[in-house]
């Protein structure tokens, strides 16, 4: 248990301004403002060539190594440069800030009392005398309405908190948060494929039996009790889950929103579980069932959507969970089978959990084992634009707008800060920033579907605008790549194509993935690559090399393919001063790869 202390964003962000190079200066790091690249000065950086710089136009520090570590992107803000120089974590960050800067009256101490920090990794390994494990199974237990001993134990870990501080927001822009009690809570690991992990934690009433009561906040309406773990710097936390079985090794995943419902699924299917066949996987929200990516094992994908179509307050019902369970099916019925199950009948507002509590584990499990096969046109009938044109009734132009692109677009942000959004075009996804005319068509083309309208161009505006601050502040952090991008050893590259497909690398050789795992975006003017083909050979392109000998050419084919790699370490070319042709032949290669407007490359390269 240590002292709750912390900066508030807004005040240490505005004693910054224009001061950066000063702190880095006072970390040891000699960033003058006018050097091309200094050596790394991160510990785990063994820096051989100096590939560290600062962008001050966009307060970002970049090298080599940023975006190699797991959920990392490829830029550090100031705080992220302290974090990692200093192994501190973000709070940690920017008290180390003020103090360099003199600002030590920025550090406040909530209440001057003891609190349990609310990182992931505190939550998840609580001091032994707060720590109660008996809790989330009491908790699971009271939601499924079986004994506690016959929950189903996630793989992932699991851990319960006697007492957990609960607050509300700050009530002005730098005030303190409100402590409004404490509580005890259960907390769960959630994780992805690409190795990130996260916590969600659940305040619970005494002895685990339900969810806390907390009361009405300050915004009128009834307070949370779920929460994520407070994220650490630079950190992204999109599509992690809590997971029951082996994700690595079933071939069947079921996916679900939330983890009582998938609970619920676990207890029903417990033998498949326990012998490998299948794995369930809890999404903390629709969101984040729609950025899930599922494990390369899997050959069949069950998506166990809520059903959300009862009437609220004479509206029909917001079907968000099918939606999401729709664009996620979008995103990978091509590599997957998926389909998708809904509880219960048509009409009604039902989870799996609601199912089990009214119908047993045997109506879950027929209920998910009927699940139907994904159909790409689903969604586009004329009863299903009847029901969006009914459900945007009376509403203004620019609210419909907001409304379909939070429905039916995954809204997100890069580490600069830029609103970007996935949406799904006949099948496949396109990523645009929310500011440019892919976008801007997109949204008109979905709200002329609903509508059967164009909405005016005030009304657009005031759309977008929203929208950007929904993206910025409220999504998840992703990286969007031009043309050329990496992920678990890995390169792919855009074909430009209209389908968005892009070719797939690897030590195992080559493909064309019609749903690449990383994003790209296109640029005005960007051309499409011709498609490859098999057979074909590397010699062909020994006219376009002027160099002196084969193993020159061999060498140089074979650098420029290293140097797509999107981590490194990277190769490194030492040619003799006597290849003065292949040298100059190198140079305009490199030149012409590493022109801000073509593919980032991060070649590294030695004369002598």
């Amino acid at each position: 248990m240590t002292h709750e202390r912390y900066v508030p964003n807004a005040s240490i962000r505005e004693a910054v301004k224009n001061r950066e190079i000063g702190i880095l200066n006072a970390l040891g790091i000699p960033w003058s403002g006018s050097s091309s690249h200094i050596s790394c000065p991160y510990p785990d950086h063994p820096d051989r060539e100096p590939s560290w710089r600062w962008d001050d136009k966009r307060k970002v520090a970049f090298c080599t190594c940023i975006g190699s570590r797991p959920g990392e992107n490829k830029g550090r803000s100031l705080f992220g440069v302290i974090a990692a120089k200093e192994g501190l974590d973000r709070e940690a960050a920017k008290m180390r800030v003020a103090e360099i800067i003199g600002r030590s009256d920025l550090i406040v101490t909530v209440n001057g009392q003891k609190y349990q920090r609310t990182d992931a990794s505190a939550l998840l390994n609580p001091p032994p005398v707060n720590r109660d494990d008996t809790l989330p199974w009491n908790y699971l237990g009271h939601r499924l309405c079986i004994e506690p001993e016959r929950v189903p134990r996630p793989a992932t870990k699991v851990v319960g908190i006697k007492s957990l501080a609960y607050f509300d927001p700050p009530r002005r822009r730098d005030g303190k948060p409100v402590h409004v009690g404490d509580f005890p809570a259960a907390v769960f690991e959630t994780i992805d494929r690409d190795g990130k992990t996260h916590a969600h934690r659940i305040y619970l009433a005494p002895g685990g039996a339900g969810k806390a009561e907390l009361g009405i906040g300050p915004n009128g309406e009834r307070r949370e009790p779920k929460k994520a773990a407070r994220k650490t710097v630079d950190e992204s936390t999109a599509g992690c889950a809590v997971i029951w079985g082996d994700p690595s090794a079933a071939e069947i995943e079921l996916i679900f929103e939330g983890i009582e419902t998938a609970a619920a699924a676990a207890l029903a299917f417990q033998t498949e579980i326990g012998n490998g066949e299948m794995v369930i996987i809890a999404c903390i929200t629709a969101v984040g069932m729609e950025a899930f990516k599922p494990w390369p094992s899997a050959k069949r994908i069950i998506v166990g959507a809520d059903r959300d179509e009862a009437s609220n307050e004479g509206r029909p019902g917001t079907r968000r969970g099918e939606i999401a369970a729709q664009k996620f099916a979008a995103l990978h019925h091509r590599e997957f089978t998926v389909s998708i199950a809904l509880p219960g009948r048509s009409a009604e507002k039902l989870d799996w959990l609601d199912l089990l509590r009214r119908d047993g584990d045997k109506a879950v499990r027929s209920g998910i084992l009927a699940a139907v096969p994904f159909e790409p046109d689903r969604g586009d009938n004329a009863s299903d634009a009847k029901d969006k044109r009914c459900k945007h009734k009376g509403m203004k132009q620019a609210d419909i707008a907001i409304n379909l692109a939070r429905e039916n677009a995954q809204l997100f942000h890069t580490a600069d800060g830029t609103a970007f959004a996935d949406v799904c075009v006949e099948n496949h996804r396109e990523t645009w920033a929310v500011r440019s005319r892919g976008f801007k068509l997109w949204l008109t083309r979905e709200y002329h579907r609903a509508c059967h309208g164009a909405p005016n161009s005030d009304a657009m505006q005031c759309a977008l605008n929203a929208l950007e601050a929904i993206a910025r502040f409220d999504g998840p952090e992703h990286e969007v790549n031009l043309r050329v991008a990496g992920a678990s050893d890995k390169i792919y590259i855009d074909l430009g194509t209209t389908d968005w497909s892009a070719v797939e690398i690897d030590a195992e050789g080559w493909r064309i993935v019609a749903q690449p795992p990383v994003r790209f975006r296109r640029s005005k003017g960007m051309l499409p690559l011709p498609v490859p083909v098999a057979g074909g050979d590397a010699n062909a392109l020994k006219p376009f090399l002027n160099v002196k000998n084969y193993s020159d050419f061999v060498l140089v084919v074979a650098w420029l393919v290293a140097a797509l790699r999107n981590r490194g370490p990277y190769p490194v070319l030492v040619l003799n001063g006597e290849h003065g042709t292949a040298k100059s032949t190198l140079t305009r290669i490199l030149r012409a790869f590493c022109d801000p407007n073509s593919v980032p490359l991060r070649p590294t390269a030695q004369w002598c």
